[in-house]
């Protein structure tokens, strides 16, 4: 069953989901069933039909049947995710009272918050469009929650890191600038305290001392210069400090190949340059008046009610009427496309890391950056500061196990995978570790065993091809043996 739904990213061309019943097959779509029209698939009476009515009609909507538990999954997800957005309203209601907009006519951060709250918290009352079905309405609340906490995170941690190395920086976002080598204009949109890889090689920058450890600007040139230094537009250049010196737009405007966004981006009558969103000024750390201290707070407290609520969903939080992780489990194994399972994944991940101690949280949250910026040794001291002060913490023993794989310490990141399971049984990713390590140290039946149990809670596992590989591996062994004792 865990090899039946197979990821490829051309699926979606040929067929419109998988349907888990008759054993498990994905459906085709309008045109493969036009082309094939006597396969058993192509008469099931159901998906053209469907896609061929509004579906916000009645006939459309009795078309899709779902079970009382998915049913039941569905609506406690919706409702509640409905619930936690109007108890996110309220900070950011009042962060909106002071700005709606900045000086130079560009959205504020309070402004870009309401607006995905408000499409979170209203997008089941009456008089606002929904989904066709009570699964598509859950996917869709799940959807947005994930994508405004994942803005949360973009913008504490981008501001928290862009603050520490501020005095490093020469040049302003929106600010004019020009190459000193290869000589095309362009505006700042981006900078970066060091390059996002090694940039050592890299034309123009023989001359530069370790520019591995220089600022980097993400500029977007003038097309016409382009064309002429580089033979044709670009859309964007990554250059070093070093490389870059001021340009005064009295000697000539900017053309750029694609206009930036009227919504992040105004003019400053004042210093004669393009003028960032308070949204991106932010998270450059560069000055949004007196509103940096409240933005920080704002985010906190958003952060602080999400949390309560994921407390919640685990079963330990003070919240009562949420949707709970047997609802999340049971539309993760009902979706029938990689897309939507991959927005539950992602929401049971972020599930799996809350903790009532939040200084441990933040804690766990700092080890997970040093794993991304390669501390992996450091990373590993932070997991196991955590697990030795809250042995009960099995997100922390997860990322303690994935460290320890990654450094090849195969029986210690065993250990540390049993210990996450044993706070969560259904840790997938747990499992799925346990299988790596034993794929890789070629003990097939114990790596099949991980993958299966994996695949059991999460059947869209990437886990599946590395459990075809090993069964496959184990079944030529079992032949050779076969036929040696022939």
């Amino acid at each position: 069953p865990g090899l039946r739904r197979i990821q490829n990213h051309l699926i979606h061309q040929y067929f419109s989901k998988f349907d888990p019943n008759e054993g498990g097959h994905f459906a085709p779509n309008k045109v493969l069933k036009f082309v094939y029209p006597l396969d058993r698939f192509s008469n099931d009476g159901n998906e053209g039909i469907e896609e061929s009515v509004d579906p916000s009609s009645h006939d459309a909507k009795a078309k899709v049947s779902v079970s009382p538990e998915l049913q039941f999954a569905c609506e406690a997800i919706t409702n509640g995710i409905q619930d936690i957005g109007h108890r996110l309203l309220p900070p950011v209601l009042e962060l909106n009272k002071q700005q709606l907009n900045d000086d130079n006519g560009v959205v504020s951060v309070a402004s870009t918050l309401l607006s995905s709250l408000q499409s979170m918290s209203l997008q089941n009352e009456r008089g606002i469009s929904s989904p066709s079905s009570p699964l598509d309405s859950a996917i869709s609340s799940i959807k947005k929650l994930n994508q405004f906490y994942a803005k949360l995170i973009a913008l504490e941690w981008s501001h928290d890191i862009h603050k520490k190395n501020e005095n490093t920086i020469d040049f302003k976002l929106g600010q004019t600038v020009k190459h000193k080598l290869f000589n095309f204009k362009g505006v700042v949109v981006a900078w970066d305290p060091k390059p996002h890889m090694d940039v050592s090689q890299w034309d123009g920058l023989q001359g530069v001392d370790n520019p591995n450890e220089k600022p980097f600007y993400h500029i977007r040139p003038d097309i016409n210069d382009c064309i002429r230094e580089f033979g044709g537009p670009r859309t964007w250049r990554y250059v070093c400090q070093d490389n870059l010196e001021p340009y005064d737009l009295k000697h000539g405007r900017i053309e750029l190949e694609m206009e930036l966004d009227e919504e992040e981006w105004g003019w400053d009558k004042e210093n004669g340059w393009f003028a960032p969103s308070e949204e991106i000024r932010f998270m450059h750390a560069e000055d949004v008046g007196d509103n940096e201290e409240a933005i920080v707070e704002t985010i906190q407290k958003l952060k602080d009610i999400i949390s309560d609520c994921f407390l919640s969903v685990q079963g330990n939080g003070s919240i009562t009427g949420l949707y709970s992780l047997d609802d999340l489990f049971c539309l993760l194994n009902s979706v029938g496309k990689l897309e939507d399972a991959t927005t539950v994944q992602d929401m049971i991940k972020e599930v799996f890391k809350e903790f009532p101690d939040s200084s441990l949280r933040k804690q766990l949250d700092a080890g997970i950056s040093e794993l991304i910026e390669g501390k992996t040794k450091q990373a590993l001291e932070t997991f196991s500061d955590i697990v030795a002060t809250e042995p009960s913490y099995g997100e922390a023993w997860n990322k303690k196990a994935t460290v320890h794989y990654m450094l090849g310490e195969r029986a210690a990141a065993i250990e540390a995978s049993n210990k996450a399971l044993e706070t969560d049984p259904r840790n997938f990713q747990a499992l799925a570790g346990i299988g790596l390590v034993e794929m890789d140290a070629l003990n097939d039946k114990e790596a099949i065993t991980a993958f299966q149990r994996c695949l059991e809670l999460n059947p869209w596992s990437m886990v599946s091809a590395r459990l075809s590989i090993c069964m496959n591996r184990r079944a030529r062994s079992s032949s050779k043996a076969d036929s040696v004792d022939e």
